[in-house]
């Protein structure tokens, strides 16, 4: 790579813009001091990415301070390979274990896809960590793509909910569907695991089908520079 005024060599990273399509590497040229990025045609971004999706005992408004994460999980869209954790107690020690593990895990990936997580999954996740005192990533460091909206806007189906949009699309049923015993369970001590263990793998169900819903309708998105 040379600097495009002096075409020196000496060149060094210098940080990051923010471009159409995600983030572009920003260098510096040590002898003219010219700042400069690559096209994209020479130099195409390539992003980690990922699907996030958490699960929580309440929904709606309040839920990011009446509301508990009871787990989460990211599966890497490359690999296939899924990364949670769950609570293991009722406990608010375990709370926080679980959310500082969860940004742990985010902060690997340039961009989280959600199904309606600027609705909940982003501001929960962000309320609980601020209120254990643990750092959420900052603004402009993780990209996020809710595809909740991009669905609605190109699709007209009778419901917007993911698993409608799912089985529109033709994904199979999920093993482990939700219902309201289930929450109801994982407030009691005595049923408390075994409905945890039932919720985190409908969890990671949903990055799954998450995936799924994105490869069907990315032909007819945009890429987004929403910030988590």
């Amino acid at each position: 790579m040379k600097c495009p005024r002096c075409t020196s060599t000496q060149i060094k990273k210098a940080g990051s813009i923010t471009a159409a399509r995600g983030r572009v590497q920003r260098f510096l040229c040590t002898l003219c001091h010219k700042k400069f990025h690559p096209s994209l045609l020479s130099m195409p971004i390539i992003e980690k990415e990922g699907y996030w999706d958490i699960e929580t005992s309440q929904a709606g408004r309040g839920a990011g301070n009446f509301g508990i994460i009871y787990s989460w999980a990211i599966l890497d869209r490359k690999t296939d390979d899924v990364v949670y954790d769950a609570m293991r107690n009722r406990t608010r020690s375990e709370e926080k274990r679980i959310v500082a593990s969860m940004i742990k895990e985010m902060i690997r990936y340039d961009r989280l896809y959600t199904w309606y997580g600027t609705g909940h999954d982003v501001p929960v996740s962000r309320s609980r960590a601020v209120h254990y005192g643990l750092e959420f990533p900052a603004y402009q460091t993780l990209f996020h793509s809710d595809l909740y909206y991009a669905f609605r806007h190109r699709f007209k189906l009778h419901s917007n909910r993911q698993d409608s949009a799912a089985e529109f699309l033709g994904f199979p049923d999920q093993e482990h569907k939700l219902s309201p015993a289930i929450w109801v369970d994982a407030m009691f001590n005595d049923t408390f695991k075994a409905s945890i263990k039932h919720i985190t793998e409908h969890n990671i169900e949903d990055t799954h089908q998450t995936k799924f819903i994105h490869e069907r309708i990315e032909s007819f998105i945009a890429g987004t520079c929403r910030s988590v």
